[in-house]
């Protein structure tokens, strides 16, 4: 589940601290997104009204903001919203920042989405222009058309202008209707000034034969890909930075051309004691090899690398080499076909909080009358114990939690599960839990009767409109069948069905259905025939 609540630097820290090997970084943004929104000097634009809302910002867990949304880092994000009917072509910009001609600036960011369906797609791309306009953005450096990561990954593109002067970066999400939730964190703008030549102060890795160029590096939080017709043997990607914690198990995947039917081998070093070579015991890892591949068809290596528990915390060096016909690679190589990819580690050792539900869903569900939800957690660090304590955030719901986390349900909403790490107080996951199908107390009186709000038509075969005379909270509206199950979800904005709501009912099977309206102090049931 996702981290909350507080900066979590056990698998984030991109505050990004200042580059500890060969780079150092000089930064002319940084954004966290923590403090007012919109953050000064930003700029947001949506070119119509016939475009879903734009970009917010949101927070776990908030009755008052954005709830429903996934928050790469700490306790707030910028969100794209979306809408049911309507398109999404929303556009935030940057502070202008002063460029230099010839230099290569890096634009670094947090991302993820928030949906249970995985039909749901976002779609966004980075740009750069002259002015904070759509128009003048004229140069795209990071398209990413297709994104359905519901955790969080770092992106990463570069810009090298061929003028100086003063440029805007735009964030545009430009998704289909009905999708969901876009969340864009930790924003970063900077340079990487070299204090001495790449690769020092590690060892320069040559292939005087020739290059069999390395195409995809993933490993953790680095999903890199790079020309399958590279001619350079030794590559920077030292900007690239992978997130690991010690004492946790990861898989990297290579995929490479082997420039015909050729055996091409893999092999990964780590400076775990960051000594500044790879030669220590522990620190080599074969990765496997790959034959007559492209480096762009479905061949990849891979293995299993475990972080040891002894790693030294902070930024390490991290070297893929591929090399031709040999499983004998030396981080240093000097021979033969190959080449070699420098990447950043950055190495953590704090407690992780994770808190899971049965089968693992980004939001749980309780259907019955009292029902109950047993959550797990796990506390990642073998030197920390792995005692929490489990607290309640009643929103639109209500529900009790035990000492052991087992969730029981009281009146329906949504509620937010919190579990707080005995060892490390500042360290916390939650779970946002939907609770339908409880029968109304008698001190919980709906401030809407189900008198006051008006289904329409019924039965009906397309779509059920709802509407309402009164003000009233934002809502969850639920469409159940006869045995409680929950066939859709949608959430509503405040007083969205004093204008009379269109619910999309045409997707459903022929028969009974119950529609569950639900929010602070509003509990309705409507009873509705599909025809």
């Amino acid at each position: 589940m996702r981290q909350i609540f507080t900066k979590i630097t056990a698998c984030v820290l991109l505050s990004l601290m200042m580059y500890q090997s060969s780079m150092a970084q000089n930064f002319l943004l940084q954004e966290d997104f923590e403090g007012a929104f919109p953050p000064a000097n930003w700029s947001f634009y949506t070119p119509s009204a016939e475009f879903a809302d734009g970009w917010s910002y949101g927070r776990q867990p908030s009755p008052s903001l954005l709830s429903n949304v996934c928050v790469p880092e700490g306790n707030r994000t910028m969100v794209s919203q979306w809408a049911t009917f309507y398109p999404n072509n929303t556009w935030a910009f940057t502070p202008g920042l002063t460029l230099t001609s010839g230099k290569t600036y890096i634009f670094s960011f947090r991302q993820c989405v928030q949906s249970t369906n995985s039909n749901k797609t976002e779609s966004m791309k980075i740009t750069v222009g002259r002015q904070a306009t759509e128009a003048e953005q004229t140069t795209t450096i990071l398209s990413l058309p297709t994104l359905t990561n519901t955790s969080t990954i770092t992106r990463v593109a570069s810009f090298t202008p061929t003028t100086s002067g003063l440029y805007y970066f735009g964030i545009n999400c430009y998704s289909a209707p009905n999708q969901r939730y876009l969340s864009v964190d930790s924003v970063s703008v900077y340079t990487d000034e070299a204090t001495s030549t790449f690769p020092a102060p590690y060892c320069e890795a040559s292939f005087p034969v020739g290059i069999a160029p390395i195409t995809y590096v993933g490993f953790s939080t680095i999903h890199h890909a790079s020309s399958a017709t590279s001619t350079v043997a030794h590559e920077d990607k030292t900007y690239y930075i992978g997130e690991i914690q010690t004492n946790k198990s990861y898989t990297i995947i290579t995929t490479g051309n082997t420039n015909g039917d050729h055996k091409v081998y893999y092999h990964a070093y780590i400076d775990w004691n960051q000594d500044n070579d790879f030669d220590d015991a522990g620190e080599s890892y074969p990765i496997g090899s790959i034959q007559n591949s492209t480096g762009v068809d479905s061949l990849y290596a891979s293995t299993i690398i475990n972080v040891p528990s002894t790693a030294t915390l902070g930024r390490t060096r991290m070297r893929v080499l591929s090399k031709f016909e040999s499983d004998s690679i030396s981080p240093c190589n000097n021979d033969s076909v190959g080449q070699a990819e420098d990447y950043t580690l950055d190495v953590f050792g704090v407690t992780l909080v994770d808190v899971t539900a049965p089968n693992n869903p980004a939001i749980a569900y309780i259907t019955t009358y009292h029902g109950t939800v047993q959550l797990s957690v796990n506390v990642y660090s073998s030197t920390m114990s792995q005692g929490v304590i489990w607290t309640i955030v009643n929103e639109s719901g209500e529900a009790t939690v035990d000492n052991n986390g087992l969730v029981t349900a009281v009146n329906n909403g949504n509620v937010w599960v919190i579990a707080t790490s005995l060892a490390d107080s500042t360290k916390k996951d939650s779970i946002q839990i939907t609770i339908i199908n409880q029968q109304l107390t008698s001190v919980r009186n709906s401030s809407i009767s189900n008198d006051e709000l008006n289904a329409f038509p019924n039965p009906t075969i397309h779509s059920l409109v709802l509407s309402t005379k009164k003000n009233h909270p934002a809502l969850n509206i639920a469409v159940n069948d006869v045995t409680g199950k929950m066939i859709q979800r949608i959430a509503v904005d405040a007083n969205t069905l004093k204008d009379q709501y269109s619910l999309d009912v045409s997707g459903l099977a022929q028969g009974l259905y119950f529609i569950e309206i639900t929010g602070k102090d509003v509990f309705v049931t409507k009873k509705i025939v599909k025809q």
